[in-house]
C-alpha cells in the first residue's frame, strides 16, 4: 500500500491519480488530506510512482515528486535453530543458534501466542559474535503453571529482513514444560506413626535442574531437605520421586505438626514448578511400661471400661526364683495414668505358675461388668484351689473370698462366663500330665451354686482335653528339632499348653472350645460345643473347629462378636506339615511353620446346630517366618483375641524368630471377617529382648489395648525377670502415641437394620446395610459401611477415613453407584470372592470430598479394572504393614489410587505393567518376602528388617529368585545392635545336602568361620564397595553353579561376619 499527504483538501469532484512511469494505475482513496492506494502482484525490482490531481473533466494539475520503491520477496537465507528443552521451569530460557545473519536481518520468536522481536523486546537477545540467541520467558507469560500434564510448546523462531520477509520455520515442538509438582498424600497423611516417613512426589526436573523437597516444623524451621542431586530423592518411572526412610539419616521427627512441599530448582532460582504445601502430623507410638517390679511380672490381662480407662491384672513373683506369684490389679484412666492404689487380689501363690521357659500358665480370669464392678476367678496354692472374689468399681473387695470346693488334682485355666441373666458359669481344666478334662460350676445372679460340685463336660483319659503338659501322640521328638520332625527317641519339644475357652452366645447358652487329642485326631484338634446354662447339659452336637487336620491344632480362644456369632482362634502347623517332605522345614521357609488361625461360627437356634460362617480357617498372620502364636520350640501358647465394639475382632500374637527373640503383632478384621490392612507390629523390639504372652481388650472407642511380657533374651533359659508393657491402638490401626490429644468418642458400635436408615455418631461405627437398610449415614469417625448389592438409596461416610465393604460375589462398577455415595476413602472387596472393581479417575475424585486418594483392599483373587486412560504405576509403598501399588493419573496431578498388593490391576481388561521395581520398607521392623517383582529394596532406617527368600523354583540356581539390590542394610550383631538387618536363605538350601551348623564366632574380635563346608554353598564378596551374596544350592555338586542373589549397596562385609552376627540364616 502506498500513501501520502495532500497540501490542502481537494474538491469533491477532484481525484488523485497514481502513475507508474507513464502508466495510470488508478485513483487513490482520499480522506481529508490523506490518500492511499493498494498495490497488488508487484514484480521484484524498482518501481517509480507519482500522483497527479485531476478534475472531473480529466484535466490534470499539480504533480507530486517521484517515489521509487524496491520490491523484495525473497525470504532470508540465514539459518536459525532452536535447542530442544525439557524443563520444570515455567519461565525457561529458550536458546538456539543463528548463522549468516545479514546486517538488515533480525529475529522474531513466537511462543504460546506471544511474539518477541529483536531490538524491541529486551527478553530476546542475540549474540552475533557467538551466533547464538536466548529468550527469557518472564513471569507475566509463564508457561504451564500448575499444569496437570506435561505441555509441549512450538517455538516459532524466524529471521525477518527489512522488507518484512520471514524465514521458514525449520523445527517444531522444541519446548516441553513439565507438569506441576505435587506431594502424593498417603491414605493416613494427617496421622503418621513413622518418625522417618516415606513420601511420593509427582513431578520431573529437567537436565541441570534439581527436584527439592523441604520438610519444616510447625514454626517454619527447615528440618530436612531432600534432593534428586544427592540421591535422597529416588526417581522412579513416569515422572515421580520417592523419599525412602533411609534418606532421613540420623534425623527422626518427634511428635508434632509438619509441612512438606516440593519444587524444581532451576538455574536462575525462579519459575520452577512448585507444589502445594501439605501438612502432616507425626504421632510417635507410646509404649507404656505399666509394671516393673524387682521380681518377675507376668501373664497380664487388660479389661476396658466404658469411660475409656481400663484395669490391668498381672501376676508378680514374690521371690527372685519366680516360683510363687501374687495376683494384682491397677486401674488406669483413658490417658494411661494410674487411678488409685494397687489392688491386691491374692498373695496365696496365684496368678501364674511354671514361669520358666516362657510358659506362664494363666491361673485367673476376670469379668468387668457394665457398672464397673468386677469379679476375679483364680486358683491358689499353685493351681490347686479355685476361688472367686468380687470387687466394686474402685477395686475394693466385696464380701469374702469364695472357695469353690473341689477334690480334683489341679484347677487350671480358670474361665468366667458371664450370662445375660446375671448368672455365671465357672469353667476350668483339671488333671495331670496328659489326663486333663474340662469342668464347670454354674451360679445364679445371687451367687448361689446351681451345681453341687464341678461337673465334667469332657471325658476320656490321656486326651489332653483343654490342657497339655508335654503333648504326646506316641511319637517322640529330638531336642533341638521342630515339631513334626521325628528322629529316634528323645522327648517332645513341648510344655504346658493351655487350650480351653468359653463365651456367652445368647439364648441362655454358652459355647465351650477346647483342644483334644482324643480318638479321631491325628495329633490334637480343636473342638466346640454348646451348653445350656439352665440345665448345664450339652445342646446339639459337638463339632471340630479346624477344617485342616494335619499336624497340631493347639490353644483355643473363643469370643462372642458384637454383630452376632463368635470367633474361634488357635494356632497350627498344618501348612508346613502337609507341604514338607522332611518335616524339618516347611513351605513357610523357617522352623516348624506354626501360624495363627481363626474361624467364625454362629449358633442356629432353630436347629440347635453350630454353623461355620467361614468355609475353612483363615490364617491370621501375613508373614510366615518364625513361629507364630507359640514359642520357638515349645508348644506354650502366645496369642489372644477380642471382639471389637464395631462388630469385628482383633487378634494379637507373639512371633518368635529364635529362642531369644520375639515380637508382638496384631491383625484386625471387620464384621464380615475381612482383614483390615496388614498385620501391625505392636512391640517395637530393637534391643534383642523378648515380647511374649500378649493380651488384648477392646476399647469403647473402637480401638484396643494390648499388654505383654517384656524380658531379657536370656530369660528363655531359666528363671527370669520380665515386665509388663502396653500400647493402645486406634480403630484405624495406628498406635496411639505421644502428642495425640484427640478426644476419641467412647460409643463405637455395630449398627444393623432390616430397613430404613442407619445412622452413626462421632465414634467408629459399622453400618451393616446387607439386611435391607437403604440409607446409611456413618457420621464422623473412621467407619465401615457394609453392602452386598447396589439397591441402597444413599451412603454418606461423613468425616474421618471411611471404608465401603463390598460383601458380595458380584462385581462392582463404582460409576454406577457413585452418584449415591459421598465421603468414602477406601473400598474393601472382601477376602471371600473373586470380585472385579471398575473405576475411573472421576470415581477416585468423587469418592471422597476431602482427599483425592482412594484405597482399594481385598483378596488375592480380586482385581481392579480402570476403564479410562492416563493411569500408570509409580511403584509400591508399605502402609500399615501391607504393601500397596500406587497409581497416578496424568490428567490429575493430585489423584492417587492405592491398591493392596496381590490385587490385579487392569486397564480396560488388559493387565497393567506395574512399576514394582522398587519397594520401600517402613520405619519399623519389616519382614520382606522377596519376589521377582522388586529388584530394588529400600530397607527402613529403624527396627530389624528381614529379607526372606523362598524356594520358588526347585530346579533354578537361585531357587527362582532374581538378583536384587538392597539399600540401607545395617551390619551388626542382630541381638545387640539397633537397626541391624538380616537375610534368610534357609529355604534355598532345603534338601541341598548341606547338614552343617553354618556357625561362626568372634575370636579375639575377629569373625571366624567354624568347621564345616558352608563356604561351598554360600559366597560373600565385596565388589565396587558393595557386598554380593551368591548361592550354590548343591555346593560342590554339579547340578548348580554359584549365582548372585543379592547385592547390599554400600556395605563391606564377609561371610564369617554375617554368620557370627546372626545376620545370615542358612539352616
Amino acid at each position: 500500500m502506498l500513501n501520502g499527504i495532500l497540501s490542502d483538501v481537494i474538491k469533491t469532484t477532484d481525484v488523485v491519480r497514481l502513475y507508474e512511469g507513464s502508466t495510470l494505475l488508478g485513483s487513490a482513496t482520499v480522506t481529508g488530506t490523506d490518500w492511499t492506494f493498494n498495490l497488488n502482484s508487484l514484480s521484484p525490482g524498482s518501481h517509480t510512482y507519482r500522483v497527479v490531481i485531476s478534475d472531473a473533466a480529466g484535466n490534470e494539475g499539480s504533480v507530486s515528486n517521484n517515489f521509487t520503491m524496491e520490491v523484495d520477496t525473497v525470504a532470508p537465507t540465514s539459518v536459525i535453530t532452536v535447542d530442544a528443552k525439557l524443563t520444570g521451569d515455567t519461565t525457561p530460557t529458550i536458546t538456539g543458534t543463528v548463522t549468516n545473519l545479514g546486517a538488515d536481518e533480525t529475529l522474531r520468536i513466537e511462543v504460546n501466542g506471544v511474539i518477541y522481536r529483536e531490538g524491541i523486546d529486551s527478553a530476546l537477545s542475540v549474540n552475533r559474535t557467538t551466533k547464538t540467541w536466548a529468550l527469557v520467558i518472564d513471569s507475566a507469560h509463564a508457561l504451564n503453571v500448575d499444569g496437570v500434564l506435561n505441555q509441549v510448546y512450538n517455538v516459532d523462531a524466524r529471521i525477518t529482513d527489512r522488507a518484512g520477509n520471514y524465514s521458514e520455520v525449520s523445527t517444531h515442538d522444541q519446548l516441553t514444560v513439565y507438569s506441576d509438582t505435587a506431594i502424593i498424600r498417603s491414605p493416613s497423611f494427617d496421622y503418621m506413626a513413622e518418625v522417618q516417613p516415606a513420601f511420593i512426589i509427582k513431578g520431573t526436573a529437567g537436565a541441570g535442574e534439581e527436584m527439592i523437597v523441604d520438610v519444616r516444623n510447625a514454626g517454619g524451621m527447615l528440618v530436612k531437605t531432600f534432593s534428586s542431586a544427592d540421591g535422597s530423592l529416588v526417581q522412579t518411572a513416569n515422572g515421580s520421586y520417592t523419599i525412602a526412610s533411609i534418606a532421613w539419616g540420623t534425623i527422626r521427627l518427634t511428635s508434632g505438626e509438619y509441612s512438606i512441599n516440593a519444587y524444581v530448582k532451576v538455574a536462575d532460582n525462579s519459575g520452577g514448578q512448585v507444589s502445594t504445601v501439605e501438612h502432616f502430623t507425626v504421632i510417635e507410638p507410646n509404649t507404656v511400661a505399666n509394671v516393673k517390679t524387682t521380681y518377675d511380672d507376668t501373664v497380664s490381662k487388660v479389661y476396658a471400661l466404658s469411660d475409656g480407662g481400663y484395669w490391668m491384672f498381672y501376676a508378680s513373683a514374690t521371690t527372685a526364683a519366680a516360683g510363687t506369684y501374687g495376683l494384682y490389679a491397677q486401674h488406669y484412666n483413658a490417658s494411661g495414668s494410674q487411678v488409685g492404689s494397687l489392688v491386691t487380689v491374692s498373695t496365696a501363690s496365684t496368678g501364674s505358675s511354671n514361669g520358666n521357659y516362657l510358659q506362664g500358665i494363666y491361673l485367673y480370669d476376670v469379668v468387668v461388668k457394665a457398672n464397673g464392678t468386677f469379679s476375679v476367678f483364680y486358683s491358689t496354692s499353685g493351681g490347686r484351689t479355685p476361688n472367686l472374689q468380687n470387687f466394686d468399681a474402685n477395686g475394693v473387695k466385696v464380701g469374702a473370698e469364695v472357695n469353690i470346693t473341689s477334690t480334683l488334682d489341679f484347677e487350671l485355666t480358670p474361665t468366667y462366663v458371664s450370662m445375660e441373666n446375671g448368672g455365671y458359669a465357672l469353667l476350668f481344666v483339671s488333671g495331670t500330665i496328659h489326663n486333663y478334662n474340662v469342668y464347670q460350676m454354674r451360679y445364679d445372679a445371687a451367687g448361689n451354686a446351681l451345681d453341687t460340685k464341678p461337673v465334667a463336660i469332657t471325658t476320656g483319659s490321656n486326651y489332653n482335653n483343654g490342657f497339655g503338659y508335654t503333648l504326646a501322640d506316641g511319637n517322640n521328638y529330638t531336642s533341638g528339632n521342630t515339631l513334626g520332625y521325628v528322629q529316634g527317641n528323645g522327648y517332645a519339644i513341648a510344655s504346658t499348653t493351655q487350650g480351653m475357652s468359653s463365651a456367652d452366645i445368647g439364648n441362655n447358652n454358652y459355647v465351650v472350645q477346647y483342644m483334644s487329642s482324643k480318638p479321631g485326631s491325628t495329633k490334637t484338634d480343636i473342638y466346640m460345643k454348646v451348653h445350656s446354662f439352665t440345665t448345664g447339659l450339652q445342646v446339639g452336637d459337638e463339632v471340630m473347629v479346624n477344617a485342616q487336620t494335619a499336624g497340631y491344632q493347639i490353644g483355643g480362644q473363643v469370643v462372642a462378636l458384637k454383630g452376632g456369632g463368635f470367633i474361634a482362634l488357635w494356632t497350627s502347623n498344618h501348612e508346613s506339615v502337609t507341604s514338607s517332605v522332611t518335616g524339618n522345614t516347611g513351605s513357610n521357609g523357617t522352623m516348624d511353620g506354626f501360624d495363627v488361625y481363626a474361624r467364625r461360627f454362629t449358633w442356629d437356634t432353630a436347629t440347635n446346630k453350630l454353623v461355620a460362617l467361614d468355609a475353612q480357617e483363615v490364617r491370621v498372620n501375613t508373614s510366615t517366618d518364625g513361629t507364630n502364636g507359640v514359642a520357638f520350640d515349645r508348644l506354650n501358647v502366645h496369642m489372644d483375641v477380642a471382639a471389637l465394639e464395631q462388630g469385628g475382632y482383633v487378634v494379637v500374637w507373639s512371633k518368635f524368630t529364635s529362642t531369644t527373640k520375639s515380637e508382638v503383632y496384631a491383625q484386625s478384621f471387620d464384621a464380615a471377617g475381612n482383614k483390615l490392612g496388614g498385620e501391625t507390629l505392636i512391640s517395637t523390639n530393637s534391643d534383642a529382648r523378648q515380647d511374649f504372652l500378649p493380651a488384648v481388650s477392646a476399647m469403647p472407642d473402637g480401638g484396643y489395648i494390648v499388654s505383654w511380657n517384656n524380658a531379657d533374651s536370656s530369660a528363655y533359659w531359666g528363671n527370669y525377670t520380665s515386665n509388663i508393657n502396653s500400647v493402645t491402638v486406634n480403630a484405624d490401626g495406628t498406635i496411639r502415641g505421644h502428642g495425640d490429644n484427640t478426644a476419641y468418642a467412647n460409643t463405637a458400635s455395630y449398627i444393623n437394620g432390616t430397613s430404613g436408615t442407619l445412622t452413626g455418631d462421632a465414634a467408629v461405627n459399622t453400618l451393616d446395610g446387607r439386611h435391607g437398610a437403604t440409607v446409611l449415614n456413618a457420621g464422623a469417625g473412621n467407619d465401615y459401611i457394609m453392602i452386598n448389592d447396589t439397591h441402597f438409596a444413599a451412603i454418606a461416610g461423613g468425616a474421618g477415613f471411611d471404608t465401603l465393604v463390598w460383601d458380595s460375589a458380584n462385581n462392582l462398577n463404582f460409576g454406577s453407584i457413585a452418584n449415591k455415595i459421598t465421603s468414602i476413602e477406601a473400598i474393601h472387596l472382601g477376602d471371600k470372592y473373586a470380585n472385579v472393581l471398575s473405576l475411573t479417575l472421576q470415581d477416585v475424585l468423587n469418592a471422597s470430598n476431602t482427599t483425592d486418594v482412594l484405597v482399594v483392599q481385598g483378596g488375592a483373587t480380586d482385581s481392579v479394572n480402570l476403564t479410562d486412560t492416563g493411569w500408570y504405576s509409580i511403584g509400591s509403598q508399605i502402609w500399615r504393614g501391607d504393601t500397596y501399588q500406587v497409581l497416578l493419573n496424568t490428567y490429575d496431578i493430585n489423584a492417587s489410587l492405592w491398591v493392596q498388593n496381590g490385587i490385579v490391576v487392569k486397564n480396560n481388561v488388559t493387565t497393567m505393567a506395574m512399576n514394582m521395581d522398587s519397594l520401600t520398607g517402613s520405619e519399623e521392623s519389616d519382614v520382606i518376602t522377596m519376589d521377582n517383582n522388586h529388584q530394588v529394596i529400600n530397607i527402613g532406617n529403624n527396627g530389624h528388617d528381614t529379607l526372606l527368600y523362598k524356594l520358588l523354583n526347585s530346579t533354578d540356581a537361585t531357587g527362582g529368585n532374581d538378583h536384587s539390590v538392597v539399600n540401607g542394610f545395617t551390619v551388626g550383631i542382630w541381638e545387640n545392635t539397633a537397626d541391624t538387618d538380616r537375610v534368610d536363605i534357609s529355604s534355598l538350601l532345603q534338601d541341598s545336602g548341606y547338614i552343617g551348623a553354618a556357625d561362626a564366632s568372634y575370636v579375639n574380635g575377629v569373625a571366624t568361620l567354624g568347621s564345616g563346608n558352608i563356604a561351598d554353598y554360600i559366597n560373600v564378596r565385596v565388589e565396587n564397595g558393595n557386598t554380593v551374596i551368591s548361592v550354590d544350592r548343591d555346593g560342590v555338586g554339579g547340578n548348580y553353579n554359584s549365582a548372585d542373589l543379592v547385592t547390599m549397596s554400600g556395605v563391606q562385609t564377609d561371610l564369617a561376619t554375617l554368620l557370627a552376627n546372626h545376620q545370615l540364616l542358612v539352616i
